[in-house]
């Protein structure tokens, strides 16, 4: 594993990437249930109201409260600096954002003014407390390496997301499609995205004994997809060709994931590494869907082009990554956390466990098959609505194991910093 260039002593406490990253599939457990009471009828338009409530669950949810977890622990790491006041943006940012996101759920499914208002304020409260305290860290004197870049520009897209999103709530653009296109395209593509190019720049050579990203994909592809995203907020309609050029340039990154992957010193089996393989094949196959679909596929299916497309990116693109990496992060961060607290007593060394100890193997293996199989269940939900109440079993099922692998290893973690304290406390 090469660490070199990072910096673990400023690491905060491990219960803060934990909260988030343990709520995180909370919000996709009552999606699945909200998908099994709803039916098929919101999957017929990507417009139904119950279907931004589905696609908040995993946005909002899961995906962006993983994100904001993990940057507690990215930045000390990366950057060599954390979060001012830690504890305190920590603790309410956390509850401001859980409370917000599942009240934006509620409301997208059962309309009420109050509900509507109370998420609003808490989404704005709690993401002003995180952005003011990234933004304070980011103005620091930081290495100028293509992390930091892509993390900068992440948050600049983030910024713009919460904007677009806050302004929708307040009906400042009551039925511009178009300003809601924007609001998914900056979160999709910008947000989302280039955090995880700005992540995997670091964590896949690092985890992997991979060589480094090439120099001309790592510092170029961030600018291009955000001059794209800027360019598509000065048009009035955004063109069909211009999302095509965005999956194209995610395609070139993909394709330098599967190249960076395959020449890892490690050929060991990995299942993070299948996740990885996953997303990288799902851009393609949207590259696909959007530049030559309409020659190959039927009409039935291309009428359904913007919700399947949408339905491909979030799933498995972005929800593969985003389960894949805490597969490997929450054991990392485990192991770390002890590792520290553990190195100048080396009786207490005896007492670290291995790190692949803290999420079973096979376990994760067989949750990489469910999330293929949930994967292609949704597709066919898409296609064929009436199914709809296999994906949410499904989706219930995988994101119950998921809470389940990452619970097993959370008590793993506290009944060996336990064993470490009583040890440091009373030594023999």
């Amino acid at each position: 594993m090469n660490m070199s260039g990072l910096s673990f002593d400023a690491l905060p406490s491990i219960n803060i990437p934990f909260r988030y990253f343990l709520i995180s599939p909370i919000f996709v457990i009552f999606t699945a249930l909200f998908i099994m009471y709803s039916g098929p009828d919101v999957w017929f338009s990507r417009w139904h109201p119950s279907m931004f409530a589905i696609t908040h669950g995993f946005t909002l949810g899961f995906i962006t409260t993983v994100m904001m977890g993990a940057l507690f622990q990215i930045f000390p790491v990366a950057c060599g600096t954390g979060f001012p006041k830690v504890n305190l943006v920590a603790d309410f940012s956390f509850v401001l954002h859980s409370l917000g996101t599942f009240c934006l759920m509620l409301n997208f499914a059962w309309p009420d003014p109050i509900i509507k208002t109370l998420s609003i304020i808490f989404l704005i409260c709690g993401f002003g407390i995180y952005i003011c305290a990234v933004i304070w860290t980011l103005m620091k004197k930081l290495s100028q390496g293509v992390v930091i870049l892509g993390i900068r520009l992440g948050v600049i897209a983030f910024v713009i997301v919460i904007l677009l999103g806050v302004s929708l709530q307040l009906g400042v653009f009551y039925g511009d499609k178009n300003i809601t296109n924007l609001h998914v395209l900056w979160g999709g593509f910008g947000w989302i995205g280039l955090l995880i190019m700005a992540v995997s720049f670091q964590i896949i050579p690092m985890f992997h004994v991979a060589p480094d990203f090439p120099r001309v994909i790592s510092k170029s592809i961030p600018f291009l997809i955000i001059i794209l995203l800027l360019l598509a907020s000065f048009l009035r309609d955004t063109p069909t060709h211009l999302i095509t050029f965005l999956l194209m340039i995610n395609s070139i990154y993909s394709i330098s994931v599967l190249y960076v992957v395959s020449k890892r010193k490690r050929k060991i089996p990995d299942v993070t590494i299948q996740y990885w393989q996953l997303a990288s094949i799902a851009i393609l196959i949207l590259f696909f869907l959007f530049c030559f679909g309409k020659y190959f596929l039927p009409d039935d299916i291309m009428k359904k082009q913007t919700l399947l497309g949408g339905a491909i990116f979030i799933y498995f693109y972005l929800v593969s990554i985003i389960q894949g990496m805490l597969l490997k992060i929450i054991p990392f961060l485990s192991y770390t956390h002890l590792q520290q607290r553990s190195l100048m007593n080396f009786e207490v060394m005896a007492l670290l466990p291995n790190m692949h100890d803290f999420i079973n193997k096979k376990q994760a293996a067989f949750l990489f098959k469910l999330h293929m199989t949930t994967g292609v269940c949704l597709v066919f939900t898409i296609l064929y609505p009436y199914v709809s109440w296999l994906f949410g079993c499904l989706l219930l099922m995988e994101f119950s194991g998921l809470l389940f692998l990452m619970l097993k290893a959370v008590s793993l973690y506290k009944s060996s910093s336990d064993k470490i304290n009583h040890l440091l406390v009373n030594p023999s």
